[in-house]
């Protein structure tokens, strides 16, 4: 046992380091497979299915080509794909591309809701009762029988300091006398 140990010390090249049947050291091998990214097993996997089998080297470009993209967006893009044969990697990119897009679009439309709901939760959104009072108040206006004068009697309650100001614009005369 000694004399192996010895071997191995004395080795400067490393010759004697175990190594597979391809000539890559087994050391590098742990750490290339640790630097597998999590979509080349959705890939290999949709390559079964498709029956398409993966060219040597073609994993190596693959991942050149996407790895200026998250692990997940890839991983999401290539579960959407919806392709009827096994995809080019330009379609996965382009997947990638109409979700950033779409992210993009919907992104102010993402913001208005969540600001709706803050003020949903601080109660600052008209409730159903709010809205049917309005609609009460607009009724009893809307039927009220105009006056000599050719004004609509107001039957609802009077206006709100905080409605003068919008209110000083309209004119409270009948449009149809």
């Amino acid at each position: 046992m000694e004399q192996i140990g010895k071997l191995l010390s004395n080795d400067p090249c490393g010759s004697l380091v175990l190594k597979s049947h391809d000539s890559i050291t087994t050391s590098q091998k742990s750490s290339e497979l640790s630097e597998i990214p999590q979509w080349v097993q959705l890939l290999v996997q949709m390559g079964q299915d498709k029956r398409h089998d993966l060219a040597p080297g073609i994993l190596s470009y693959w991942k050149e080509k996407l790895s200026r993209y998250s692990d997940s967006e890839v991983c999401a893009a290539l579960r959407l794909y919806a392709g009827e044969f096994f995809p080019a990697v330009d379609d996965i990119t382009g997947v990638i591309e109409r979700r950033r897009k779409d992210a993009a679009t919907n992104r102010p439309w993402e913001q208005f809701k969540a600001g709706q709901a803050q003020a949903a939760v601080e109660g600052k959104l008209a409730t159903d009762e709010d809205y049917a009072e309005l609609r009460e108040v607009f009724r009893r206006i809307a039927m009220a029988p105009p006056l000599s004068n050719g004004t609509v009697a107001s039957t609802g309650p009077a206006p709100r300091d905080s409605d003068a100001g919008a209110l000083s614009g309209v004119s409270s005369q009948n449009p149809r006398s």
